[in-house]
This record gives C-alpha cells, sequence and structure tokens, in this order.
C-alpha cells in the first residue's frame, strides 16, 4: 500500500517528477518514430508536442486549485502593454540579423567549388556526389604533382648554382 501524502505537499515530488520525464521521453520517442515519413525535424517536433503535452496533461490533473496559480500563469498586466511594444523593434533586428550575416558571408566554398546545387531545397543526385569527389581527387592529384615539380625545380636550381 502507498503512503499518504498530506494534503500541502508539493506535487510532484522528486521521484513523481522524475517518472514523469522519463515517461514524456519515452513518449516523444516513440510518438517520433511514428512520424518519421514527414521528415527528421517535423518527427521530432511533432513527437516532442504530442508525447510531452500527453504526459504533462495528464500530470497537470493531480495539481490541486487553483491550477493556474500554482503553474505561475497570471493574467496579462495591461501596464506592461507599451512595454511589450518598446521590445518589437528589438526582436525584429534580431530577427533580421540572421539574414544579414547569411547574405555577407556568401555561399559556402565547398558548395561553388564542387557545382552543387546551392539554391536552398535543391536534390542532389548520386551523379553530382561522384563528380563533385572526382574532381576534388584530380585537384588534389594536380595539386601534389605541381608541389613535387616545384621541389625538383628547387633542388636543380640548387644543384647549378653549387656548380
Amino acid at each position: 500500500m502507498m503512503p499518504q501524502r498530506p494534503d500541502d505537499a508539493p506535487y510532484p515530488d522528486l521521484r513523481g517528477a522524475f517518472v514523469l520525464t522519463l515517461l514524456a521521453l519515452v513518449a516523444a520517442f516513440f510518438t517520433s518514430v511514428a512520424f518519421l515519413d514527414f521528415g527528421l525535424l517535423a518527427a521530432i517536433g511533432v513527437g516532442q508536442a504530442i508525447g510531452i503535452g500527453a504526459v504533462a496533461s495528464l500530470g497537470a490533473q493531480r495539481v490541486a486549485e487553483p491550477q493556474a496559480e500554482r503553474l505561475g500563469l497570471r493574467a496579462l498586466d495591461w501596464a506592461m502593454v507599451p512595454t511589450i511594444l518598446c521590445l518589437t523593434p528589438a526582436v525584429v533586428l534580431v530577427s533580421e540579423l540572421d539574414n544579414l550575416a547569411t547574405s555577407w558571408a556568401g555561399e559556402p566554398a565547398e558548395r561553388v567549388e564542387a557545382g552543387t546545387p546551392t539554391e536552398p531545397g535543391a536534390e542532389i543526385t548520386l551523379e553530382d556526389a561522384i563528380g563533385a569527389a572526382e574532381r576534388e581527387t584530380a585537384a588534389g592529384a594536380t595539386a601534389a604533382e605541381d608541389a613535387r615539380a616545384v621541389t625538383a625545380d628547387g633542388a636543380r636550381g640548387d644543384e647549378a648554382s653549387d656548380g
């Protein structure tokens, strides 16, 4: 028989919180596996939303009245609306910084050199990957031959100046 907890004891206790967290992660994993056909990112997002949300809603049933105040939810203080509106330009500015950084940095060098498609959503075929690997290997071999030729010319030039 389970020991009775006092009514004023917080829910969940340490053991209950640990078990709920593990159950939420397991539920999120199995839900993610079920949604893998939609893509990895979508599967993880949906899995976490459904898995963790389901376990949280099961756990929230045990929270004593008033739930909203116990969970830290409060009504919007209308006196804070001007402060929130003053933060809006900062949020817009920060959201545009990634676009600025991308345009400043340019295209990734390895994609441009390999001749692979650079537009978003473009698919790279097996032939593209093999061709890029062959070009990279040929460029590496050419660079190595050039280095050997420079070294050999330098060695011959030293012998000629000694003689």
